[in-house]
């Protein structure tokens, strides 16, 4: 009994043992750990630890190894954010694209934990979804650049202090997630799709003027998309005081150029006795764009249009058989650029390449495209333009239609589509394709500024942006020679559509009259 006894008690002071030196070799070895993630290396061999005394007393000293590991903290949060801001600076599409396309993974992670597939309109969840990329976007890149801004201090610091403060302030300005700033931006969290899809889109307005004409439309139609792009566009400003306010018609489906159908909504104006003075057409593309055409330009814009489709419907008209040959003329380098644009055009439609329907859209699109070249030939070969040169400025306009998709290059040609044709002229004269044509100025300017004011006012904002944009950038076409009374009509124009109610009551010409005088004082 007594040697069973002291069996058992040796057992137990075995097992003890055995505990405590696995705890103590537990310990060790986590400092060790410890202090291979600081990047030193610990050298064991032969049962023996090779670490180097002043090695071992840090080890055994916690304050330091605290502080060692602040330090770590303090470099891999730098080095985060430095290669983050390296990236937003060789993003192609730009920074703005870049922190949009970090923000829209969270989104629909967010979205999709908040509403139930198949419970809401596809349409409404996916302008949801880009409100809410476009606003988390924004706000992933300020929270950046003020970690920037705190990374760069503390790099530039010297003597190895405030480690302990960077980190906290890093931490301090990490912020909310996403829901906290969603459920700021759309208020309670209400669970129904529209209501929050409004608030979101209406906090993203810039000023109260365009908040109210947002819940104005949205109140009357309940489209998002809709009443966003009324109130961007300032669409309810200048209306006459006591006339109704405008209404919309049902939607319609028309075909585009590229196979495909955009939807068309619209917006009627009527007097106070109900007869309709106005109707602003508005069409939302498959690719996400948006054009719109302003009552004075229907009807050159459907003139164009239906001259189009009378040369795309014949396989063999001469028209577009005339496009089709001014296209081939293209490099091999913009050839590419048309094929890699038309395909583009046709997967934003949710077809792709390997698809059977594909072969068969870009072959509609093609034609479209020749049709339009054709056309537009035949338009500027009557306002007094060579053919030569008419089919070089037609191509570019095909060109360019793919790099603005948002307005509406190819809308028309020639004096009632001036913008986008002298864009294209410039461009063929700059590469030697042409010569400058001798009409230009007169046709396309300084005879043509009430059709400048009409096509830029039926510009959206976005292409209005656009035009001023490319204006600026080529200096006024100063390659055609039309620089300087260019301008001033761009000066002019622009203050025109900025302050509809300073000419409210002017026909065009009058208020070109009265911008003119106004920007010359």
């Amino acid at each position: 009994m007594s040697n069973s006894t002291e069996f058992g008690k040796s057992l137990l002071a075995d097992v003890r043992q055995r505990a405590d030196k696995q705890s103590s070799d537990a310990r060790k070895r986590a400092k060790k750990d410890a202090w291979k993630q600081l990047g030193v290396e610990v050298l064991i061999g032969a049962g023996k630890s090779l670490i180097a005394n002043r090695q071992q007393e840090f080890l055994n000293n916690e304050t330091n190894l605290a502080n060692k590991m602040k330090i770590k903290t303090a470099n891999d949060i730098a080095t985060q954010v430095s290669q983050t801001e390296s990236a937003a600076n060789v993003f192609d599409g730009g920074r703005d694209l870049f922190f949009q396309q970090k923000a829209k993974s969270a989104v629909d992670d967010y979205l999709q934990s908040q509403y139930q597939a198949g419970s809401y309109n596809k349409a409404a969840y996916d302008k949801f979804s880009k409100n809410l990329s476009n606003s988390w976007g924004k706000e992933l890149k300020k929270r950046h650049n003020e970690k920037y801004q705190t990374t760069q201090k503390f790099l530039q610091a010297t003597g190895g202090g405030g480690v302990e403060s960077y980190n906290e302030v890093m931490k301090s300005q990490r912020g909310g997630d996403i829901s906290g700033f969603v459920a700021e931006m759309v208020g309670r969290g209400t669970g129904v799709l529209g209501k929050d899809s409004a608030n979101a889109a209406a906090n993203m307005l810039d000023t109260s003027e365009q908040v109210i004409n947002f819940k104005k439309t949205y109140a009357k139609t309940g489209d998002v998309a809709l009443s966003q792009f009324v109130a961007n566009n300032k669409l309810l400003e200048g209306v006459e005081l006591g006339s109704p306010a405008p209404t919309y018609g049902e939607p319609l489906k028309k075909k585009n150029n590229f196979g495909g159908e955009d939807v068309v909504i619209p917006q009627l104006q009527h007097d106070k006795d109900g007869n309709l003075i106005a109707q602003t057409l508005i069409k939302f593309d498959t690719s996400g764009g948006v054009t719109m055409t302003k009552p004075d330009m229907a009807i050159v814009e459907r003139d164009f249009s239906e001259k189009l489709s009378v040369a795309f419907s014949k396989e063999n008209n001469p028209i577009k058989a005339q496009g089709g040959y001014s296209l081939s003329r293209l490099n091999e380098s913009q050839f590419k650029q048309m094929n890699d644009g038309i395909t583009a055009r046709i997967k934003a439609t949710g077809v792709e390449n390997t698809d059977k329907l594909f072969s068969q859209m870009y072959e509609v699109a093609a034609g479209r495209v020749n049709a339009f070249v054709g056309v537009a030939i035949n338009e500027m070969s009557n306002e007094g333009f060579t053919p030569n040169a008419s089919g070089h400025t037609a191509n570019y306009m095909v060109l360019n239609s793919f790099d603005t998709p948002t307005n509406k290059v190819l809308t028309g040609a020639g004096k009632h589509n001036p913008w986008h044709t002298l864009r294209a002229m410039n461009g063929a004269v700059s590469e030697s394709v042409i010569n400058i044509p001798a009409n230009v100025l007169s046709t396309l300017v300084t005879d043509n500024s009430v059709n400048l004011l009409r096509s830029y006012r039926s510009e959206t904002t976005a292409g209005q942006s656009a035009i001023d944009s490319f204006v600026a950038k080529n200096n006024y076409f100063s390659q055609l020679d039309v620089h300087k009374p260019l301008a001033t009509a761009h000066k002019a124009i622009k203050n025109i559509v900025d302050n509809p109610k300073r000419y409210a009551g002017m026909n065009d010409s009058q208020a070109l009259t009265e911008s003119l005088k106004y920007i010359s004082e």
